[in-house]
């Protein structure tokens, strides 16, 4: 482990019979492949109190000690394992074995918890790391919990109620998450070596070889060739081919809104496959933010936000609530539905008023959406968050 990287106290990681983990060695004791190791809840688990291995409050599982900024460095591994030789056995697996199973058991991030880093002082650095009781959860692609990393700990909460003896399940393809069911099944049996039979993945297959597969697949491999297309023209101000674009993306989802109301989609396997091309919401999300707006000052929940200015910033709130919605239902408290549900309130305020409908919409779901990644926090907490996250 880097300086830059999260570790775990163990110098080995735990095993999941759906995903087919390896059990991991150089422990003193490393669990058997293929044990059967299912995280569960406890009986009466509530979102605050739901983990693996039904623990009370969000589960930590982490290191000990190590550097300055509170991640363990090679050097502390090093000295750990001089401290403890007698205890320790080396690991004498095969270099690729080695690999293979950590590649299997580990998570890893591009980012920390980004507000919480910024209210620690502390840079949201990159980091890959293991947690044995965390390499037990499985995978779903709509899970009920989510994982992030502050220090070296890594916390895992549940983002709904779990009935007792319910599943913790969290995402292991990252922002596959929100692509086709294909692109998801591929990236699993190539890393993990299973197939996914989650809800949502079982709601999505039954319009296998159907027009509504062929022209989602159509329209998710549009949205990823217009993306880079997209971004050039709002670099270089190019409004007329911004509103071009909106105008083919307007287009592609009445098409597949059309294709869904005649396959009979119920309400909640829509929003699966709203999720699975997700990027068209984003990028009709982009486009309107690229639409003049009269200048407005950023209020939050109890007036403007301290040391915020007049701004001729987007004030699209239309598409933007889209995307909340959207990745709320299938990655309910991640980074990415904090973020836009805290963007969403900020314009609602802004531009409708505190006292507007859709203005306390909007507070209540970003209280829901911060209240799922971080618990029952304080509003001032709440408060505090929502600014260092929008900062960044």
């Amino acid at each position: 482990s880097s300086s830059s990287s999260s570790s775990s106290s163990s110098a080995g990681a735990s095993t999941s019979a759906q995903q087919s983990k390896a059990a991991a060695a150089g422990s003193s004791t490393p669990t058997a492949a293929g044990a059967s190791s299912s995280s569960t809840a406890a009986a009466g688990a509530t979102p605050a109190a739901a983990a693996p291995a039904a623990a009370a409050g969000p589960k930590e599982a982490g290191a000990g000690g190590g550097s300055s900024r509170g991640l363990l460095t090679a050097e502390d591994l090093n000295a750990a394992f001089a401290a403890n030789a007698g205890a320790l056995s080396p690991i004498t697996l095969p270099k690729e074995e080695l690999y293979r199973i950590v590649n299997l058991n580990c998570l890893g991030e591009e980012f920390q918890d980004i507000a919480s880093c910024a209210l620690r002082g502390e840079d949201p650095l990159g980091h890959a790391g293991l947690w044995p009781e965390a390499a037990l959860i499985n995978h779903s692609c709509n899970p009920n919990a989510t994982s992030y990393v502050i220090g070296d700990r890594l916390l895992v909460r549940a983002t709904e109620e779990i009935p007792s003896g319910g599943e913790v399940t969290l995402n292991w393809v990252g922002a596959l998450l929100s692509s086709p069911l294909q692109s998801r099944r591929a990236e699993l049996a190539d890393k993990l070596g299973f197939t996914c039979g989650c809800a949502r993945c079982k709601a999505e297959g039954r319009y296998s070889g159907t027009e509504v597969e062929a022209l989602m697949l159509a329209t998710h491999e549009a949205c990823g060739e217009m993306s880079s297309r997209l971004d050039k023209a709002i670099e270089q101000g190019d409004v007329a081919a911004v509103q071009d674009m909106r105008a083919q993306l307007e287009e592609k989802r009445q098409a597949l809104e059309g294709v869904w109301r005649a396959a009979r989609v119920s309400s909640k396997a829509k929003r699966w496959l709203q999720a699975s091309v997700y990027d068209l919401y984003d990028l009709l999300s982009l486009c309107a933010d690229e639409e003049p707006n009269p200048q407005q000052q950023a209020k939050g929940r109890r007036g403007p936000v301290p040391g915020s200015e007049e701004s001729d910033g987007p004030m699209d709130t239309e598409n933007l609530a889209v995307c909340a919605r959207i990745v709320e239902g299938v990655a309910r408290g991640t980074d990415a539905h904090v973020y836009l549900c805290a963007e969403y309130m900020m314009r609602a305020v802004a531009k409708f008023g505190p006292e507007h409908e859709e203005a306390k919409q909007a507070v209540r779901m970003c209280q829901e959406a911060y209240r799922a990644r971080y618990g029952p926090i304080s509003d001032v907490l709440l408060d505090e968050l929502v600014e260092a996250r929008l900062e960044v």
